[in-house]
């Protein structure tokens, strides 16, 4: 019987879990991850988490804690190999402890879409990862931050470089 209780969920924010890896005592830790939190390091972690953005070609290495919350993002690796190849620089050792959860790109999307389907941008389809604020309406419309401000841009641009007669004045 396989043990479950240290999988990843199939998505770490809004990206696929392409392989992860939960980091054994066989797995030493360099002394540096190069990845910072302000101006302090992120020190060792016990899990790893190479991602992939449904639409982005590039992959990330997510350095995560004991609930897989990330706590550092290493990113635009341009292969999984890539992305192995800096954790085992951080984690010499952890190439022998990746696993391959068998998330299809299939899988993720209906999770991102059943995790954030009342998180997403009415207007362009965002989720949360990919803006800062979210505007909710009492009766359920929202709107985030950077379709707030296109809107403002376009409020405020000059009106003679955009303006047209309404259609059947002419």
């Amino acid at each position: 019987m396989t043990d479950h209780s240290n999988e990843p969920p199939p998505v770490l924010l809004c990206a696929r879990v392409v392989e992860y890896a939960v980091l054994t005592s066989s797995v030493r830790y360099s002394g540096h991850s190069f990845l910072f939190f302000g101006d302090k390091e992120v020190g060792p972690v016990p899990r790893l988490a190479i991602c992939q953005k449904l639409d982005e070609t590039t992959f990330t290495l997510f350095h995560c804690d004991d609930e897989w919350e990330v706590l550092g993002i290493a990113a635009n690796d341009a292969s999984i190999a890539e992305a192995k190849a800096r954790a085992e620089r951080i984690y010499p050792g952890v190439s022998e402890c990746w696993v391959d959860p068998q998330v299809t790109e299939a899988d993720a999307a209906s999770y991102i879409e059943q995790e954030f389907a009342d998180d997403r941008c009415r207007f362009c389809g965002r989720l949360p990862p990919d803006f800062e604020k979210l505007v909710v309406h009492e009766r359920g419309g929202s709107i985030c931050n950077s379709c707030i401000d296109e809107l403002y841009a376009f409020i405020h641009e000059d009106p003679e470089s955009s303006s047209r007669p309404p259609e059947g004045s002419g």
